[in-house]
């Protein structure tokens, strides 16, 4: 870079940083003044503002004092909220009783506090963007090696805002009651249409009604045990059968081993053969038909190794705008993945994933299916526990549905040579949990050499 335009550029950061940060004085003594003649407008302004909305220490200091005075049940005016503040020894501070009487009188009526609360918490949401900015512009000077973190950084004080908020109002039963009957009523008009994700399994879908928009799904199992290969079965169905788009993580495998699984599963090949490309002319037939159907399904993959909570939200929300929706995310799998948390706790660390997850899962309006490891206590008991859940933190409280699948069969036979185990045999998934209906389990048939599940009730439909 030249030094003339690098001088220019420093020039602009220096111009840039001089101005004056968005704030607005006189908003911001309007609310006050509102709070202090009328504490019914107070309820709803200590719902949209916190303390550090405000950009000067006098004001923070006074909206804290009536925002305590209230939440405490106790009268608001100037008498009593100069009494607290000078508990506090902040009232010499902010200029006296005579400063709270000036808000007081500036303001004839609360009548547009609101408006005067919308421009100080926009304010604020600038102030706190412009500081965001210039941590990452630091972080990117000083990191010009490693942008991908610098970027998660970014995406996670950007998140870590809109937490901050606090969300949305209390509403009343009257709306939710109304979008309650037009949910019943489009089911009552499709009776025998799932109402969630068809998972391929009519038992499965009999328990669960297929999975449900919001909703965070754990499946659990040990290694080598079919979870993976579960979790493809359900995203190739959804995206093939019902032509939902779906998002899967890989953290484990690649993008072409998540394709070979899919094909032997699909055109029943041997999964060795793709291992070893022995590929008989029956074989090249079924995969070649095979391929060119799964390639136009609306399934999207990425098998970053290190991917967060914010990148997932990322990429599932740009996909959602390019294909005008979002059926169904399955991550395989939660204890690999990164987490921004500064704790060493790694349960800790575990619980805000789950956490995060359900919010997404929320806030997207769609199915998330995160698959999980068992400790190795689920070895040593005849069905898997919730409590075998590995760094369990808030995994079970978080999730709406826990599934673990039970091989009996692959336990017996584990220090056998596998011909001593068939073919296809019976395995349990079982509901352990299921927030919104019963719990039971379901018998699928398990194809370890093509990765496949089958509806063992239905296997000769």
């Amino acid at each position: 870079m030249s030094n003339s335009k690098q001088s220019g550029e420093n020039l602009n950061m220096t111009a840039a940083t001089s101005m004056a940060l968005p704030h607005s004085p006189e908003a911001e003594r309007s609310v006050l003044g509102s709070m202090l003649i009328s504490s019914s407008c107070i309820p709803e302004i200590i719902v949209d503002l916190r303390e550090d909305d405000f950009s000067m220490q006098t004001h923070r200091d006074i909206f804290r004092a009536i925002a305590d005075q209230y939440n405490g049940g106790n009268p608001v005016d100037i008498i009593t909220v100069a009494g607290r503040m000078e508990q506090e020894g902040t009232l010499d501070k902010v200029g006296g009783t005579p400063y709270l009487a000036d808000l007081a009188t500036e303001v004839p009526t609360a009548e547009n506090v609101m408006h005067y609360a919308r421009i100080v918490k926009g304010h604020s949401d600038l102030r706190k963007l412009i500081m965001i900015a210039g941590t990452i512009t630091k972080q990117a000077y000083a990191r010009q090696d490693d942008p991908a973190m610098v970027k998660e950084q970014a995406r996670q004080m950007l998140f870590d805002m809109d937490a901050a908020d606090g969300g949305k109002d209390l509403e009343h039963i009257e709306k939710a009651t109304i979008r309650s009957l037009q949910i019943l009523e489009e089911r009552y008009k499709t009776k025998g249409k799932l109402s969630g994700v068809p998972t391929g399994f009519r038992t499965f879908d009999n328990m669960t009604s297929g999975f449900q928009k919001g909703n965070l799904i754990l499946l659990a199992a040990r290694p080598g045990v079919g979870k993976s290969a579960l979790a493809l079965n359900f995203a190739t169905h959804a995206a093939l059968k019902a032509n939902l788009p779906v998002a899967i993580f890989s953290l484990e495998m690649s993008k072409e081993e998540l394709v070979n699984r899919i094909v032997s599963c699909e055109a029943m090949i041997d999964s060795k053969k793709f291992k070893t490309g022995d590929f008989s002319d029956e074989d090249w037939d079924s995969y070649a038909s095979t391929m060119t159907r799964i390639s136009k399904a609306p399934l999207y993959m990425d098998d970053t190794a290190n991917v967060t909570v914010s990148d997932i939200r990322a990429k599932c929300q740009k996909l959602k705008m390019q294909t005008g929706g979002l059926g169904m995310i399955v991550i395989d799998y939660l204890q690999l993945m990164q987490t921004t948390s500064k704790s060493d706790n790694r349960s800790q660390a575990i619980g805000e994933i789950t956490r995060s997850l359900k919010i997404l899962a929320k806030d997207m309006g769609v199915p998330i299916l995160l698959l999980s490891q068992l400790n190795r206590a689920a070895e040593d008991r005849d069905r898997p526990a919730l409590s075998d859940l590995r760094e369990s933190g808030s995994i079970e409280q978080d999730a709406d549905i826990v599934m673990f699948i039970s091989n009996e069969t692959k336990k017996k036979g584990a220090n056998v040579a596998d011909e001593a185990i068939p073919d296809t045999y019976p395995v349990e998934v079982i509901l352990a949990k299921h927030r919104s209906g019963s719990l039971g389990s379901v018998k699928l048939a398990w194809t370890g050499k093509y990765t496949r599940f089958d509806d063992l009730e239905y296997q000769n439909d």
